[in-house]
């Protein structure tokens, strides 16, 4: 007597063991990613929270008597352009999705404190004070202060967003925020002499490009 063929049910699962497994309970991210929207937001506030404080520190101290002066005035404005220049090279993408290219943003980077020198050395009739260590014991400290809150919000709203050569741009960043300290500082300073204005007005804009380019290289990269 031959036994009955074997039914469907019969026939064994071979991933039976596999589906009783349990999955680990893995916990979901609190903390949402933020969206396009939000990110620009966060960088528009950034800049206007550091844009107002070196505004208020000039407030502070005052402005220079000299300051409608047409060659002070150019001097300014272009630093007050060149700004947002250099962090749009630095971080605003094209219209492929990408910043622009690493050689773009090291010739910013050079931009930014030529163009700084050579508008220091524009003759300007006003207070001729030769450089020292007294000159500048004013200068330096204030123009440090009114840049470092543009300098902090970069660093908290930037931070993992940058695709590529992170440090480089980290120091194109740090060179257009140390523009909001020279500018402070300048629309104060009565000082015309050309060392004065590149060392005392511009020292932020090479120190903060320092900064700039730890902060890329640490918490820059996406």
């Amino acid at each position: 007597m031959t036994a009955p063929p074997p039914q469907f049910a019969d026939i064994p699962d071979p991933a039976a063991e596999i589906g009783e497994r349990v999955l680990p309970n893995i916990p979901m991210p609190t903390n949402a990613a933020p969206t396009r929207r939000q990110v620009a937001a966060q960088r528009v506030l950034a800049a206007l929270l550091g844009v107002g404080w070196a505004v208020a520190v000039v407030g502070w101290v005052g402005l220079r008597p000299d300051l409608l002066n047409a060659q002070v005035l150019v001097q300014l404005g272009v630093w007050t352009v060149a700004m947002p220049l250099g962090l749009a090279l630095a971080v605003r993408p094209k219209k492929t999705g990408f910043p622009a290219s690493v050689a773009v943003v090291r010739l910013g980077l050079a931009a930014l404190p030529t163009m700084f020198v050579a508008l220091a050395f524009l003759p300007i009739h006003g207070t001729e004070v030769p450089l020292s260590i007294a000159s500048l014991s004013w200068c330096v400290p204030m123009v440090l202060v009114a840049g470092v809150p543009s300098v902090l919000g970069a660093t908290f709203v930037l931070r993992h967003a940058l695709l590529n050569a992170p440090g480089l741009r980290g120091a194109l960043i740090g060179a257009a925020c140390g523009l909001a300290g020279a500018i402070s500082i300048h629309a104060h300073c009565p000082i015309v002499t050309a060392s004065h204005v590149v060392v005392g007005h511009g020292l932020p804009v090479v120190v903060f490009a320092v900064v700039g380019a730890i902060f890329g290289a640490v918490w820059g990269r996406v």
